[in-house]
């Protein structure tokens, strides 16, 4: 049995996606921003268990970060790791604060920094020069 049959990686990324386009926080741009991005990194063949990573990542970063994505500076996105790793972050579900670890920050910091440089160059190829606020 392999991976995406035993941990369903396709019912995952499709909850992911129902969250991202029901939740009436996030703006339509970020919502079609997050959704273009997704369709790069399908086309770069990342797998479906990423995708669904990526997707929750971002979801929770935009609620987090409070302004649209393309105006986002490098306080805005510097206040968002900060309340990432001080447990700012509540879970809506439970209502119960969520504590990520260090290896979950680290893949928070890598899913911000490459959304970013999509956001502003259309691409995360690795010529591609990471932004100014995500460096």
């Amino acid at each position: 049995m392999t991976p995406d049959l035993m941990h369903d990686y396709e019912y995952n990324l499709r909850n992911a996606l129902a969250r991202l386009g029901t939740d009436a926080r996030l703006r339509a741009p970020d919502r079609k921003l997050i959704l273009a991005f997704l369709n790069h990194l399908k086309a770069q063949n990342v797998s479906t268990c990423r995708l669904a990573k990526y997707v929750n990542m971002l979801h929770t970063a935009y609620v987090t970060l409070r302004v649209p994505w393309q105006r986002a500076k490098r306080k805005d996105i510097e206040d968002l790791m900060v309340k990432l790793t001080d447990h700012e972050i509540m879970s809506t579900r439970t209502k119960e604060v969520r504590h990520y670890s260090a290896e979950t920050m680290a893949d928070f910091h890598m899913v911000v920094k490459r959304f970013q440089k999509f956001v502003r160059y259309g691409d995360t190829d690795r010529d591609t020069p990471y932004p100014d606020e995500v460096r």
